[in-house]
């Protein structure tokens, strides 16, 4: 699924401004600073004066003749404000980019896009300097702060509330694949209200007075932000100005919160029977098996053991397989247990032939030789549509999930067509898989290959069968004698960890502890079966 990420354009100005400044009124009424006070509120181009960054209701009055500002005298009473954000380098492993942790502004679940903010953890210093008219007004802020460490009641909650602008680009993307919706087999609504349909109640659109350039912004309210005065033991003492009109009291609040800086936008790389524009998936997949040789020194080689991708290499299996288109990123989570995928595409419909996913003739030299392919054509097209009838098998996906195997079959001109017309306001896929242990195939498809053995060898070996898994299927049916090279490795180390499961499983259930006769009886026994009896022969 192709994923897109954006930073917030006009973020100082939409989230981090409005945030500071709802701290800092805050902070005031903590202080019992009074209302009237003007607040000077620095930004980045370090002029006093700012486009609303005053926050006083009476900061900048009107005289009663109605045309002649109010002009700051050296004695009023004045808080000046400046503000330095850090990221928390600490925080770097916990920030959900891919992860559904938040609650995206915009989810249509029928088609898979997802729209949602991406929060970094961002720790904000506001330095306050504020000059009162009085000593005793500069004073009360130290006693009050005083009174609160020696309470403990020196951190504080705070809830403020802003708005995120959603990007323009996210939403000329969404128009898109609203048209590829209404394109094919659509549903007649317009952009607007199908994009209200899917979107937060949150967002709300924002215009200009005569309704032109329309966005949309998520006004959102962000709670459990906790602040405190950072100084160590108490505040510096208040000092007097240079023209001796007010006292100044220097004071640094910090506080943590969570600032949407991202945008992220998911959706499907087909939309009714369409693939979107390549332009928007400008990568392809990555191919995790295909490693270079490198080589590095004595110390370096040592201390690439503990790096995290050598140690994945070393626990996770890459299994690389033909996709089509080769940017469908699909990860198969419900399949055919067992099975390792080695072809998997995005079916379009045809009118003409309704039912018809692909032809396994079609498929070229992907994956089947001659001598396979005729395999197939001869008998084994009536069970490769039938889980664990085969060791090859495929099946049909609508969109991520795996439709039932007999929703879909394979005909005798290889056709893999379904019983219903396909939906074309969904993506169908088709994935074909090979059995990853002999142990898992029914014994009378292995039965009704020993007439085909070159195939039956070929098949094998494409598997992760050894020597031991032989040896087991032997009481049923005895194939050894084609794999008389096949080297006796011992058994897996996945079958290791599934006996050693088990038998902890039995051991903590007291299956094993019977009676005082050491007998094992009744409803134990009947979970020792159900335990242990899928793995006799």
């Amino acid at each position: 699924m192709p994923i897109m990420m954006l930073p917030n354009t006009g973020i100082e100005t939409a989230v981090s401004r409005p945030v500071t400044l709802d701290i800092a009124d805050q902070v005031m009424e903590i202080l019992q600073i009074p209302k009237d006070t003007r607040i000077v509120f620095k930004g980045d181009s370090d002029s006093v004066y700012q486009s609303g960054s005053l926050i006083s209701d009476a900061a900048n009055p009107v005289s009663t003749a109605g045309n002649v500002e109010h002009v700051q005298m050296a004695g009023n009473s004045q808080l000046s404000i400046e503000v330095t954000e850090r990221f928390l380098e600490e925080a770097l492993g916990t920030i959900a980019v891919n992860q559904p942790e938040h609650t995206p502004f915009f989810h249509d679940d029928k088609l898979g896009i997802t729209a949602k903010l991406v929060y970094i953890p961002t720790e904000v210093t506001i330095n306050f300097k504020y000059k009162a008219r009085s000593k005793s007004l500069a004073s009360k802020i130290r006693h009050d702060t005083w009174a609160r460490v020696s309470n403990m009641r020196d951190v504080n909650v705070h809830t403020v509330t802003y708005t995120v602008p959603v990007s323009s680009a996210f939403m000329s993307v969404i128009r898109y694949l609203h048209a590829l919706r209404e394109n094919v087999d659509g549903y007649g609504d317009k952009f607007e209200p199908y994009f209200l349909s899917y979107a937060s109640p949150a967002l709300t659109q924002i215009s200009r007075l005569e309704g032109s350039n329309p966005h949309y912004s998520l006004q959102e309210t962000a709670t459990r932000i906790l602040g405190m005065f950072d100084f160590t033991g108490t505040m510096e003492k208040a000092e007097k100005d240079s023209e001796g009109s007010t006292y100044t009291v220097d004071f640094a609040y910090k506080f943590t919160y969570e600032k949407p800086s991202n945008q992220v936008l998911k959706f499907p790389v087909a939309i009714h029977n369409q693939l979107v524009d390549r332009r928007l998936v400008d990568h392809d997949s990555v191919d995790l098996s295909k490693k270079r040789k490198t080589f590095y020194s004595s110390s370096i080689k040592h201390m690439r053991e503990w790096e995290i991708d050598n140690i994945l290499d070393q626990l996770v299996e890459h299994d690389s397989y033909v996709r089509i288109p080769n940017y469908d990123d699909i990860i198969y989570d419900n399949h055919v247990s067992g099975t390792r995928t080695l072809f998997s595409a995005i079916c379009s419909v045809d009118e003409k032939t309704p039912k018809l996913l692909l032809n396994l003739n079609d498929l070229g030299n992907y994956l089947f030789n001659e001598e396979v392919l005729q395999f197939i054509k001869d008998e084994e097209w009536k069970y490769i549509f039938k889980p664990y009838q085969s060791f090859l098998h495929i099946s049909y996906y609508r969109n991520s999930f795996l439709a039932h195997h007999e929703s879909a079959y394979v005909d005798e001109n290889l056709n893999f067509v379904t019983v219903e017309n396909l939906n074309k306001r969904v993506i169908n896929r088709v994935r074909l898989s090979i059995a990853k242990n002999i142990l898992d195939v029914d014994h009378r498809a292995i039965q009704r290959m020993v007439k085909y053995p070159e195939i039956l060898k070929r098949l094998v070996l494409a598997t992760e069968t050894n020597r031991v898994h032989l040896e087991r299927l032997r009481p049923r049916i005895d194939i050894t004698h084609l794999f008389k090279d096949m080297p006796n490795i011992g058994a897996p180390r996945s079958l290791y960890d599934t006996n050693r499961v088990q038998s902890n499983t039995v051991l903590v259930s007291g299956v094993a502890a019977g009676s005082k006769d050491n007998v094992v009886r009744g409803t134990n026994v009947k979970l020792y079966n159900q335990i242990y009896g899928k793995h006799r022969i």
